[in-house]
């Protein structure tokens, strides 16, 4: 190969260079572009968000998510499990429709329920939770 190449004239290896030089010249033309199309872009995206309009609907997505949260937490009560063990809780009666809680974990709890310790599948009579004593609470089980 190397007296192959060597072989060629310097009108080819001339044409080599020329060649590679509108590559890079096409390439760093295209990266112009596209960079001026982001940039229009990001203008554009900017002036929208800078109207009256597009800032109280931000507010307006933040007021509802604020009060989404809220009444979630109205309605829940955490239950933190500071035993050294995972537990199991479930309603009166229930066997199923338990929530696992791994050892120093904690869970979600429907404020509306009662809460039972749940034992090899089965609901006990060790009351865990009383029904809304607690809404939007930490309530730990030892």
């Amino acid at each position: 190969m190397k007296a192959k190449q060597d072989g060629r004239t310097a009108k080819q290896k001339q044409s080599d260079k020329n060649v590679a030089k509108l590559t890079i010249d096409k390439l760093a033309k295209e990266k112009a572009a596209s960079d001026a199309s982001w940039a229009e872009a990001k203008r554009h995206n900017g002036s929208v968000k800078a109207t009256p309009e597009w800032q109280e609907l931000e507010r307006r997505k933040k007021l509802n998510e604020a009060n989404y949260q809220g009444a979630q937490n109205a309605n829940k009560v955490t239950l933190r499990n500071t035993s050294g063990s995972t537990i199991y809780v479930c309603p009166k009666g229930m066997d199923t429709h338990e929530i696992k809680i791994s050892a120093g974990g904690t869970a979600k709890w429907d404020c509306d329920t009662d809460g039972y310790l749940q034992v090899n599948g089965k609901a006990t009579n060790t009351k865990v939770y009383s029904k809304n004593t607690g809404c939007g609470n930490t309530i730990t089980i030892r």
